[in-house]
């Protein structure tokens, strides 16, 4: 989903490089037709774990209400869920990795090009395999309650990503919805 910064006056998309390549990359807009080129602005680093993947992005303007991105109520960041791949280091076939789990950490911005990690551990729970969330989960941010926290929707399966599941009645879809939330300026 593309977004707007009103520091940089663009609108940003965050992608992959190319198939399968696992990690973050941007590319820039002022007008939403004329696109640069895509570049990686974040990858894994010497203190991840080996068979790490970065699987995307999910950005949020800081403060903003609705998504946009206007001058008038940023508050001067972008938040952003990092979907972190671990991938299984036995499988060795292919140039992608289809085994493995899922977490997502907590990244922010100023300008929604350069980001940072904060403390390199799970924004939501983890949990066993065969339970909710236990593998793989996509999230959803939906934006602000009445006391300003930023609300998250969590659709959580059971299973890691591309394993068997454990339950002879699994039919594919999620296991499990959940709600979270972040306390303003909970990220820093």
């Amino acid at each position: 989903t593309p977004f707007y910064s009103p520091i940089t006056k663009q609108w940003h998309m965050v992608i992959r490089p190319y198939c399968p390549d696992r990690r973050v990359a941007v590319t820039s807009s002022p007008d939403l037709k004329n696109w640069t080129d895509v570049y990686t602005m974040m990858q894994p680093d010497c203190l991840d774990p080996p068979g790490t993947q970065f699987y995307g992005l999910r950005v949020w303007p800081y403060g903003v209400t609705n998504g946009c991105g206007t001058p008038d109520d940023f508050d001067g960041y972008f938040v952003g869920c990092l979907h972190i791949f671990r991938s299984s280091l036995s499988e060795r076939e292919g140039p992608g990795k289809w085994t493995g789990s899922l977490h997502d950490e907590l990244a922010y911005s100023t300008n929604g090009l350069f980001w940072n990690r904060t403390h390199r551990r799970s924004l939501f729970p983890e949990f066993e395999h065969g339970d909710p969330g236990a593998g793989w989960f996509d999230y959803f941010i939906i934006g602000y309650d009445d006391e300003q926290r930023l609300r998250l929707a969590v659709r959580k399966w059971t299973v890691s990503h591309m394993l068997k599941p454990p339950i002879p009645d699994y039919t594919g879809g999620p296991n499990g919805w959940q709600h979270h939330t972040l306390r303003k300026d909970g990220f820093v």
